[in-house]
């Protein structure tokens, strides 16, 4: 005969008030969870300090654009009036539309952080839309250079304008530099091909296009 085993405890039910308590402790758990995981998302508006700073230096950029500009028609002006005159027109353009082009990067850059971990911009776009100039120019729609969709498209969009700033610099390298051999005219004629084949390079970098999209128009 086998010896018999010891009756076990009956455990009680939970009281009301230790329901409460455990109740209590889940909603502070989840309080804290929600306030900690909404402390880090908010950390997304450390951007705002990158929009603003790509903003104001694009508008420096363009307004340095613009004094280049101003000195190459000065000068034009004063080359036409047989007057003394040191200032390169064409050097001074070149110089402008390099300015203009990191001001385009800067703005592209500034306004694709915005878009990114701030909100989107569909509120400036559209047929009444707020974006306007004095009343003209609206945004009918949303432009192609500002469908971002991520951290790779933005990036491909910059590194774009980064080779053309690099192809105008290379540009205005050549107008300075003077060949004095055969071995200047080769370098030369090698960056010049280096260059065209960076412009095919950047023509292939384009967005696979979505499925059905070329057979759309045929019907």
């Amino acid at each position: 005969m086998t010896p018999l085993e010891p009756a076990q405890p009956k455990q009680s039910a939970p009281t009301a008030e230790e329901l409460a308590l455990a109740r209590e402790t889940v909603r502070r758990r989840r309080a804290a969870e929600k306030m900690v995981e909404t402390m880090i998302v908010n950390c997304r508006f450390f951007t705002l300090a990158g929009v603003v700073g790509s903003l104001t230096g694009s508008l420096l950029c363009f307004l340095k654009g613009s004094y280049y500009v101003s000195a190459a028609v000065v000068g034009y002006v004063m080359m036409l009036l047989e007057m003394p005159n040191r200032c390169k027109v064409v050097l001074k353009l070149i110089e402008a539309l390099d300015t203009y082009l990191v001001g385009t990067v800067m703005l592209i850059f500034g306004m694709g952080l915005y878009e990114l971990f701030v909100m989107k911009l569909d509120g400036a776009v559209g047929p009444e839309s707020g974006s306007t100039l004095f009343g003209l120019f609206p945004l009918e729609k949303r432009p192609a250079w500002l469908a971002i969709k991520g951290l790779d498209d933005l990036k491909t969009k910059l590194g774009h304008v980064i080779v053309m700033i690099l192809l105008v610099g290379m540009f205005e390298k050549s107008k300075i530099v003077q060949p004095t051999c055969s071995l200047d005219l080769f370098l030369t004629a090698g960056s010049v091909l280096l260059c065209a084949g960076s412009l095919f390079l950047l023509s292939r970098l384009k967005p696979d296009a979505k499925p059905g999209a070329e057979t759309a128009g045929l019907h």
